[in-house]
């Protein structure tokens, strides 16, 4: 009689066990399927955005990349700015239209540089917009770039009509003005040491702003936090 009780007993425990075994497989199985179903994305990635790249630290002057949809602007392209996207992986194969916030050696001492390396990986048009001098300072560096008969580096100095492109709109103010075109010797001029004559003394020339609007991008409807505040659905 205990030995048959006994045996009932283990059954019934091995009995439970196993039930256990099977709830616990079903729990981790609707739990897997919860998890995939939370890993889903829930918000639509970024389209546009803004990346500082590099800063006035010494070893990079700082620029400014703007990324679209549809294209890539950089504002100003200093010393040391290819170095920097090569050690953080920053690629600009889709970049068309560069933007100078004035005409020095923080704002254009890699562009040329960078010209080059573009021009080998597939650009074939890089426009350069800045202020009076930008001109200039593309033309001055033609034979540095030369032999590039599938890219062509070009210059537009600013003008009152904005940039209007599909994807963007970039407009401009000037934030420093030119120096004068004759200013007062007394205040501009200094001793030339190899002979006591006067030299004029050069500004930096104008400094420009710029004004970028993308085209608005339709937003999504949270259904679930408009049910929460009531919102009926269907058209209102």
């Amino acid at each position: 009689g205990e030995e048959a009780h006994g045996a009932e007993t283990g059954g019934s425990r091995k009995r439970e066990r196993e039930g256990e075994g099977h709830e616990k497989k079903g729990n981790e199985a609707a739990g897997g399927s919860k998890n995939t179903a939370d890993s889903q994305p829930k918000a639509k990635e970024l389209t546009s955005f803004v990346q500082i790249l590099g800063a006035d630290n010494g070893d990079c002057c700082p620029s400014v990349q703007i990324f679209t949809g549809a294209a890539r602007l950089l504002f100003n392209a200093g010393d040391g700015l290819q170095r920097f996207c090569t050690q953080h992986q920053i690629r600009m194969t889709k970049l068309e239209h560069m933007f100078l916030t004035r005409v020095d050696a923080d704002t254009v001492g890699g562009l040329l540089g960078m010209y080059l390396t573009l021009s080998e990986t597939g650009v074939r048009r890089l426009i350069v917009h800045g202020p009076p001098g930008t001109s200039r300072f593309i033309q001055g560096g033609g034979a540095f770039c030369e032999n590039r008969a599938d890219s062509k580096l070009e210059a537009e100095e600013l003008s009152d009509a904005p940039l209007l492109q599909p994807s963007f709109t970039v407009s401009h103010v000037i934030a420093l003005p030119p120096p004068p075109a004759a200013p007062p010797p007394s205040e501009t001029d200094e001793a030339d040491p190899r002979g006591g004559k006067k030299r004029p003394v050069e500004g930096r020339g104008a400094g420009v702003s710029y004004l970028v609007r993308l085209p608005d991008e339709a937003g999504r409807l949270d259904a679930a936090k408009a049910a929460e505040l009531g919102v009926p659905p269907g058209p209102l």
